[in-house]
């Protein structure tokens, strides 16, 4: 966060580990992409967003850890029976590849050029009921967090 050349993070999965065990200061724009079936692991609990920062946290509901990686594709064509039984494919490798880009597309647009992207707007619970999304992708969830 102290790093006057870094703009901004992208995080893919994974934990914010600090030494101490506290939460991890956000000061600058951060994303992170979390896997849905471990969303209660990392989704809202590991950051402190302060005055200058903002977290989009963008949870893709049928992702894995290793739906962040080319692993997706290897696990799904070369694993055998045992382990394919155990993962399942909720959402194509080719979605969640093509889902990851244009979020983290729309992030940098937003960060580095100032354009706005509807893939970085919060849809409220009600609007979400009264009318269902039309853009963006229905796997995902985005939790938004200023100080």
């Amino acid at each position: 966060g102290q790093d006057s050349r870094v703009t901004a993070s992208i995080a893919f999965e994974g934990k914010a580990r600090r030494v101490d065990g506290e939460r991890q200061n956000v000061s600058k724009p951060l994303i992170h992409l979390i896997g849905g079936y471990n969303r209660l692991e990392l989704e809202g609990s590991q950051y402190r967003v302060n005055d200058t920062g903002v977290l989009y946290e963008v949870i893709i509901n049928g992702a894995t850890h290793t739906s962040f990686s080319d692993l997706i594709f290897v696990y799904k064509h070369f694993a055998d029976a045992k382990w394919l039984q155990r993962h399942r494919y909720e959402v194509e490798p080719e979605r969640i590849i093509q889902i990851t880009r244009d979020y983290v597309a729309a992030f940098l647009d937003r960060v580095l050029y100032g354009k706005s992207s509807t893939l970085l707007q919060p849809v409220s619970y009600a609007a979400r009921v009264d009318s269902p999304r039309t853009s963006g992708y229905p796997e995902v969830e985005l939790q938004v967090t200023v100080r």
